[in-house]
């Protein structure tokens, strides 16, 4: 994987710590899709998640629980890993916020 460039150092010892072998990687198809936003009725939560795009992947969702008032945004707005640093982009954060409320 690194010598083909596949991956970088990064990601590579964070898949070695996670699995015992590479053969355990299996990538397969979600068996929800949705295209903006998909809203779930959890009961006493609802649950919104929004594409918002990414660095490193066009299709990055974050999940918002509104009765909460709580946002996972994962990944969704770190950098570049891969032609860059990996912090957080402040004001991309701040838009997906935005438009969720």
């Amino acid at each position: 994987m690194l010598e083909t460039k596949e991956e970088i150092d990064f990601v590579y010892n964070c898949m070695k710590k996670e699995y015992d072998t590479f053969d355990d990687i299996a990538v397969s198809t979600g068996s929800i899709m949705f295209e903006d936003y998909l809203t779930l009725d959890l009961g006493d939560t609802t649950c919104q998640i929004l594409k918002v795009g990414g660095p490193h992947e066009e299709d990055s969702c974050v999940v918002y629980l509104k009765e909460a008032g709580i946002l996972f945004a994962g990944d969704a707005h770190s950098g570049d890993y891969y032609h860059g640093e990996g912090k957080i982009d402040p004001i991309k954060m701040r838009a997906s916020k935005e438009q969720i409320i």
